[in-house]
């Protein structure tokens, strides 16, 4: 999931164009703060906490199981 490096909203979109076929970079641009750029809004971190979350998850199903 990218962000906004501007305003760190999550709500942004690709402009895909037909030059991307031919490799061509595409722009970001935040739906909140109106900014964008090419490739610039990195990736967000909230997915690898969501994986630990569902690690978590899975440790206590198999509590369950076990009783």
């Amino acid at each position: 999931m990218k962000i906004c490096p501007k305003c760190k909203s999550a709500n942004v979109n690709i402009n895909i164009t037909p030059s991307a076929v031919f490799g061509a970079p595409q722009k970001w641009k935040c739906n909140d703060c109106g900014f964008e750029a090419y490739a610039v809004f990195p990736e967000a971190e909230i997915e690898e906490k969501a994986e630990k979350g569902n690690k978590k998850e899975t440790k206590a199903k198999k509590k369950k199981v076990r009783k």
